[in-house]
């Protein structure tokens, strides 16, 4: 969790003449977005595509299976949009309800 945007900047480092992709969920992306300004300041050109579906899925799974409930499990909605935007990157929109597409 939380690995793909540092993987995907390590990746581009190691060989900058690739197309690098970085595919993450919303939890995890809450968890390692401040990497995106490591990759802007370096100009480091990665495709972020964010999964947004507002819930931990592991975790709940596991809850449920051992608890029979879940609790805590949802992810607090952010406009991801706006927060890349914020920090000059693009951000390409794409995709129902609350799905982002990113590009740094």
């Amino acid at each position: 969790m939380s690995s793909s945007i540092p993987a995907a900047i390590g990746a581009k480092i190691a060989f900058p003449e690739r197309e690098v992709v970085a595919i993450i969920g919303d939890m995890g992306f809450q968890g390692c977005m401040a990497e995106l300004i490591t990759a802007k300041e370096n100009n480091l050109n990665i495709l972020v595509v964010l999964l947004e579906d507002g819930v931990q899925h592991i975790l709940r799974l596991f809850q449920m299976t051992y608890h029979k409930s879940d609790f805590s499990t949802n992810v607090y909605p952010i406009d991801y949009s706006a927060l890349v935007t914020s920090l000059g990157i693009k951000s390409d929109f794409s995709g129902k309800s609350r799905g982002n597409g990113l590009q740094s």
